[in-house]
């Protein structure tokens, strides 16, 4: 690495390795202390290499973050639960892949697991803030982003391809997401916007209230297997839905997951097997010839 000083031994050689020479870091807090030791702090312990930007409020970083990206946002935080979510979760609606340090206010645990329930990957309290430290903090926020985001794009591909439809409701009905095999069974057209369709809309008038109380019960806690049909590029096809809650932070439910398949094939072959079962029946019963049948015991 150079002239950069060694930041500890915890961070280890590999993830050394992954972390850039020069940093953009993007200090949030109107505290000028905060923002003044911390400049000093980064800036020495990293030998001067990392670019430091300064915004006293979460407005002004927002606007900041609408002009230029970061490799890592530092915010300022107090503490309560609100004082500590609203901030983070506000910058990360603007700067979704940024890695977030949260600066506490004391060393309790409970606020820092609060931050990172809000969206933050590291939290640091003033009390410690030290070279080594500091920049341990952001180093494993990036890590744990990286990390974040490789696992994100592992699982958006595993969904893109699935052959079963994947989907996610929102209490309102809309479609937050919807993975190409849902798109392609449910008839949405190609290129249309999933997330601006709601998925009652997809159901005849006299259908909606039924779906929908169905929907209601499953965000009520009730795991729900729904059976359909619905006209398809003009073809009358059947499906199943399972509708699965799914927990916000909070605890509520704030979404359903929709697992579907198209089990037309399915009946179909099913309703064939049972008429061809009626039709050996009604041969066998109307024949005017005695027959007897054994199985491979020879049993009648």
């Amino acid at each position: 690495m150079g002239s950069r000083p060694i930041i500890g031994a915890c961070l280890g050689a590999a993830q050394e390795r992954m972390i850039p020479d020069r940093l953009s870091i993007l200090l949030v807090g109107s505290n000028p202390s905060d923002s003044a030791t911390l400049r000093t702090i980064i800036a020495e312990a990293s030998a001067g290499t990392y670019q430091i930007e300064h915004s006293a409020s979460r407005d002004a970083a927002i606007l900041r973050l609408e002009e230029a990206s970061f490799d890592a946002i530092v915010i300022s935080l107090s503490a309560g639960d609100a004082q500590i979510s609203l901030p983070i979760a506000a910058l990360r609606s603007h700067a979704a892949s940024t890695p977030i340090v949260a600066l506490m206010s004391d060393d309790e645990d409970t606020p820092g697991l609060c931050a990172l329930r809000a969206g933050a990957q590291a939290y640091l309290s003033r009390r410690r803030l030290a070279g080594h430290t500091v920049l341990h903090a952001i180093h494993s926020a990036i890590e744990r982003a990286r990390i974040g985001s490789l696992q994100t794009d592992v699982y958006r591909t595993l969904v893109d391809r699935l052959p079963l439809g994947v989907s996610q409701i929102a209490r309102s009905g809309q479609l937050r997401i919807a993975n190409p095999a849902t798109e392609y069974m449910l008839g949405i057209r190609d290129g249309a916007a999933s997330s601006a369709r709601s998925f009652l809309d997809l159901f005849p008038g006299k259908n909606r209230d039924y779906i929908a109380e169905l929907i209601e019960r499953a965000f009520a806690g009730e795991r729900m297997e729904i059976e359909y049909s619905l006209a398809v590029r003009g073809q009358r096809r059947v499906f199943t839905s399972s509708l699965i809650p799914i927990t916000g932070e909070d605890g509520t439910i704030d979404s359903l997951l929709a697992m579907t398949q198209d089990v037309t094939d399915q009946i179909e072959l099913r309703l064939e097997a049972e008429i061809e079962r009626d039709r050996l029946s009604a041969a066998i019963q109307s024949s005017n010839d005695a027959m007897i049948m054994f199985d491979l015991e020879r049993r009648l």
